[in-house]
């Protein structure tokens, strides 16, 4: 059975985040829209499903609250429905210094929301009998589904290709860690933020001066993850 399809390693980059107030996005969109670097809608915006996975020390999320120099984060990502999950993606993002990177797998699975636990939530598309047990795809020390985010993205490119930019909004965090089925209707919404986030190549940063200038983009540090497992803890406290 043919769990993991492909393997693709995406180059090093830059990745600077900044969070904005959602009434700020007319003017973020508008901003990126009319700079000398002219961005324009590259892609349909769409939902964004992650899953992420840590150890029972929340390894991963320490390392990102310390800023630690070399850190790894997995998750399973796939895009639209939340609960229609066919064909995701096991991405382990890595960052060390200031560039980041990622190591994508294409899987043959689907999801059986009805699965009494996550790690048995999956099959092998060509025979959905068969059931797996997700562990043989991740990392050793990333077993343990911790926490579902999603969000809706929107996709902008400059004009010559080289620097990306995306703004997440309307964010919800689902705390995989109160029972032992996958978590799809216990949320905790968050629509009062929009995340700016520019990607692009350590050499072309300085391209950069007059779009943060006229955005206010001061970059700051954000993690989805470590933001959802805050959620939980307010929440549930």
């Amino acid at each position: 059975m043919v769990l993991v399809t492909d393997k693709t390693i995406t180059p090093k980059r830059l990745e600077l985040k900044k969070v904005y107030s959602i009434y700020e996005f007319a003017s973020l969109k508008k901003g990126l829209l009319l700079s000398n670097l002219r961005f324009r809608k590259t892609f349909p915006s769409r939902q964004i499903n992650s899953l992420y996975f840590d150890n029972s020390e929340f390894s991963a999320m320490h390392d990102s609250i310390s800023g630690s120099s070399e850190r790894t984060k997995t998750r399973l990502r796939w895009y639209g429905d939340l609960e229609q999950v066919i064909d995701p993606v096991l991405e382990l993002k890595h960052k060390k210094g200031s560039l980041s990177w990622k190591e994508l797998y294409s899987t043959s699975l689907k999801l059986k929301p009805s699965s009494d636990n996550w790690l048995n939530a999956f099959t092998a598309n060509e025979n959905g009998s068969d059931h797996l047990n997700i562990k043989s795809i991740l990392p050793p020390d990333h077993t343990i589904p911790i926490s579902l985010v999603s969000y809706f993205r929107n996709y902008f490119e400059s004009f010559d290709g080289r620097i990306r930019a995306t703004i997440d909004m309307n964010l919800s965090y689902r705390d995989q860690t109160l029972q032992r089925q996958p978590n799809f209707k216990i949320q905790r919404k968050d629509s009062s933020k929009v995340i700016l986030e520019l990607k692009l190549a350590k050499e072309n940063l300085k391209m950069l001066r007059d779009l943060t200038y006229n955005l206010g983009f001061t970059p700051q540090r954000f993690s989805k993850y470590c933001e959802s497992t805050f959620q939980h803890r307010v929440k549930w406290r």
